[in-house]
């Protein structure tokens, strides 16, 4: 969740493939963030 949105805003990419079942933050919350 919070550690997957940390590396792709530092690192930019162009394709995120994310699990919707996280600690703290499920896929859909860290892809709003985004």
């Amino acid at each position: 969740g919070q550690e997957a949105l940390d590396e792709a805003t530092a690192f930019s990419p162009d394709l995120i493939i994310t699990d919707l079942l996280m600690p703290q933050m499920d896929g859909f919350e860290m892809i709003r963030q985004l």
